[in-house]
């Protein structure tokens, strides 16, 4: 377990293991000074909270495997919102997620977006 908030200065390899930046009661950050590799077995533990989330910032590279487990505090997920979860220079792989989306229960999914420096969780509804 790789728990935050905090600073990791070098590589962070996570086997079968979990990070959670921050804590359980308001958003934090995990900063990796370095590249950070989340094998098959890892798992990314966010809490989204009512105007904010945990984070990642890696600067150098992130090799993602895995999954991401989310949970709430003090939030009601709804369409449309937006969560920028995990910062980097550059990507390498996604999460194991078909189609990148998972359903998070009531008509409502979790699309994985990559984009060019960040990771974005976005709240869509599906039928």
């Amino acid at each position: 377990m790789v728990s935050g908030p905090g600073t990791i200065n070098g590589t962070c390899v996570l086997q079968n293991g979990t990070m959670r930046p921050g804590n359980l009661s308001s958003p934090g950050q995990i900063r990796v000074n370095g590249d950070l590799t989340m094998n098959a077995g890892s798992t990314l533990d966010l809490k989204l909270y009512d105007g904010g989330t945990h984070q990642v910032t890696v600067t150098g590279t992130a090799r993602l495997a895995g999954q991401i487990d989310l949970s709430y505090l003090g939030y009601t997920p709804r369409a449309g919102d937006s969560f920028d979860v995990l910062f980097y220079n550059a990507r390498q792989g996604t999460f194991a997620y078909e189609n990148d989306m998972f359903s998070i229960g009531d008509g409502l999914a979790v699309q994985i977006q990559y984009l060019a420096d960040r990771v974005r969780l976005r709240i869509v509804a599906i039928a």
